[in-house]
């Protein structure tokens, strides 16, 4: 409901405050049986790990997003919004406000998409996957085994590390960041020099709705939309006075999204996302994890 206030009151250049006193009607793009049933997984303990040092369960932000409207379908913006029942209103909102690191999700965007968009690697672009040093900086795999030469196919499936760096230094940096950058993945001046940007390490991070907003652009062919959460307003007169119209932008080639689009449901049937091979729908994914810090 914040996210609702906030943008209508943008749109209709007043404060949050007429839309209560002036009697406007705001009809919303959410799905309420989408989002009830979101919340009530949030409220299951058990899907929420403690941490081992402190106790305290695990946060949570969730976002549906229509690909081909931008709309919010649901949306949750922490655990203590369906944990208590004394929501503090503009409270933190981590699916609109809290930026965290990417990890591995960045890959398609910022590495493989512009890759095969702009300089001529293909799925079964061969990749030398072995212990490599870049300069200062030296990535390793997540299971600490090198597997020679794969496919990009492979690579990007299995979210192998070393290969996804070797990819963003041969097309660069400013161009991987470039094309991320018109699918609305916002950079800091200190992420555009460090290759460890690949691995998702970045200055700042991303916020979910803005990662959703991305991988969108992917599920509708390459077009790019801002997301919505309100589809029209009404005076206190029942005059419509706002009515939300899609505008989309082609960021990248349709085959492009198909291509990477194609890759990613091979992550769904034989790479890191096989777990989700159980619901038996089309499926396209990408996992993403970071390293947690050291606790002294």
């Amino acid at each position: 409901m914040d996210m609702v206030l906030e943008e209508a009151a943008d749109i209709l250049g007043v404060s949050e405050e007429e839309l209560f006193s002036k009697g406007y009607r705001i009809y919303t793009s959410l799905d309420t049986e989408l989002q009830e049933y979101a919340e009530k997984l949030y409220t299951r303990d058990e899907l929420f790990p403690k941490s081992p040092s402190s106790g305290i369960p695990c946060e949570s932000a969730l976002v549906v997003l229509d690909a081909s409207s931008g709309e919010i379908r649901a949306l949750i913006g922490g655990r203590e919004g369906v944990n208590d029942d004394n929501v503090i209103r503009k409270g933190l909102n981590r699916a609109t406000q809290a930026r965290r690191q990417p990890g591995s999700t960045i890959k398609p965007l910022l590495i493989y998409a512009p890759a095969i968009e702009n300089h001529g690697y293909t799925p079964v672009t061969f990749l030398l996957d072995q212990e490599s040093q870049f300069g200062n900086y030296k990535p390793s795999n997540y299971d600490g085994k090198y597997r020679g030469w794969i496919t990009l196919r492979y690579a990007l499936s299995h979210s192998i590390n070393i290969p996804a760096i070797q990819v963003l230094k041969d097309i660069g940096i400013k161009n991987g960041i470039s094309f991320a950058e018109r699918l609305g993945i916002p950079f800091e001046d200190e992420d555009r020099e460090h290759l460890a940007i690949g691995l998702g390490g970045f200055y700042k991070g991303v916020t979910p709705i803005e990662l959703a907003r991305a991988y969108a652009v992917l599920a509708d062919n390459g077009k790019y939309k801002d997301y919505t959460t309100i589809r029209r307003i009404e005076n206190s007169y029942g005059i419509v006075v706002y009515e939300s119209k899609t505008k989309k932008s082609q960021v990248m080639r349709e085959e492009t999204a198909f291509i990477i689009s194609d890759i990613l449901q091979d992550t769904v049937k034989s790479g890191t996302a096989t777990k989700l091979k159980s619901l038996n729908i089309p499926l396209a994914a990408k996992t993403g994890t970071v390293q947690l810090p050291d606790i002294k």
